[in-house]
């Protein structure tokens, strides 16, 4: 009989656990991140904003950026689009269909991960991409705090 009473206990506990995890990986943040040698230190919202939809294409000082994109699905790319750009991961797939489509733009490269994006940043003079906030290191620069 004591069994029988603390399974919906031990269930209750087990349930609050899950979803306190599940919460806290939600609510992480993502941040942007250059390579080191960028003449910059930060960038606004909107400069993030502009460099991921194509918009912006070089950094002040005249070198060309190159965005280091995440994969489709990955949990960093649909909290960045949907923190910073303000875009849903359907409304991004037919932005980038209509600059495709029109021969405004073409989207960036994508690669599979935190640790691919942030050594492809490192590695790639004027490059920018995002990584979740735990992910960052002194590998890269961090340029702006999403959370």
């Amino acid at each position: 009989m004591g069994n029988l009473l603390c399974k919906p206990k031990c269930m209750a506990v087990l349930a609050i656990a899950l979803l306190f995890f599940g919460l806290q990986t939600a609510s992480a943040g993502v941040v942007v991140i250059g390579n080191r040698g960028l003449g910059v230190n930060s960038i606004t919202k909107a400069q993030a904003a502009n460099i991921f939809l194509g918009k912006m294409t070089t950094w002040a000082d005249g070198t060309p950026i190159t965005v280091i994109e995440h994969r489709d699905g990955d949990l960093a790319k649909d909290q960045f689009y949907n923190k910073v750009v303000g875009k849903t991961p359907s409304q991004l797939k037919a932005y980038w269909a209509k600059l495709v489509f029109t021969g405004e733009g073409v989207p960036p490269k994508e690669y599979a991960g935190d640790n691919t994006v942030k050594a492809r940043v490192a590695g790639t003079p004027g490059a920018i991409g995002y990584v979740s906030d735990d992910s960052a290191d002194r590998s890269v620069k961090i340029l702006y705090e999403a959370k």
